[in-house]
């Protein structure tokens, strides 16, 4: 009974004017839409922090690389003897060791990397959802079985795909993320034609 009325709920947004025989067909369309619609928003907020993180510590390996450098030469050209001096190499030779450790975390952790396999899994994941926003309006009135079946069928399979090729998401951005389920007033809604 419980079942019943949570999927009588989740088809209002693909009902005309009456039940369709492709009720339970358009009813899972619409739970890949709205997977495909979390997933979209996960992937981009995923992509938005490694990107953030991407810069947190490229701009210390710029600037520690950059003042190391100047540095360098400015106690090349000056006397070694002079005591001053030993300070400059141990502070440059200190920013020198920490610019390396930065680079070399800078490198392993692939932020910006990661931020780009998050975009293209969120942009996967977009397509697919207005794949399914097409699907729902074809077959919304349909009659044929089968060939929503089918249709249903290759949907999943992509979905398949984009799951397989989408890196790991941290569990913390997956479900912060409110669950928004797809209806025809925030997505794709059918516009009737207005006579002039």
């Amino acid at each position: 009974m419980l079942a019943t009325k949570k999927r009588d709920k989740g088809l209002k947004t693909i009902r005309a004017k009456g039940p369709s025989p492709l009720e339970d067909i358009l009813w899972k369309a619409e739970q890949f839409q709205n997977l495909s619609i979390k997933k979209t928003n996960a992937h981009y907020a995923a992509a938005e922090l490694y990107s953030a993180r991407n810069l947190k510590l490229g701009i210390p390996v710029t600037v520690a690389t950059s003042i190391v450098a100047t540095s360098i030469f400015a106690t090349l050209s000056t006397s070694t003897n002079d005591p001053k001096n030993v300070w400059v190499s141990v502070i440059t030779g200190t920013l020198s060791i920490g610019a390396a450790i930065l680079s070399g975390l800078q490198t392993f952790l692939r932020y910006s990397e990661v931020s780009a396999e998050h975009r293209r899994a969120a942009v996967g994941y977009e397509s697919l959802r207005r794949a399914l926003d097409l699907f729902i309006l074809q077959y919304k009135n349909g009659e044929d079985r089968t060939s929503a079946l089918n249709g249903l069928q290759e949907l999943a399979a992509k979905l398949d795909a984009i799951a397989e090729a989408a890196p790991t998401l941290p569990d913390y951005i997956y479900d912060s993320l409110k669950w928004r389920p797809a209806s025809e007033k925030t997505y794709s809604a059918p516009v009737e034609p207005t006579p002039n």
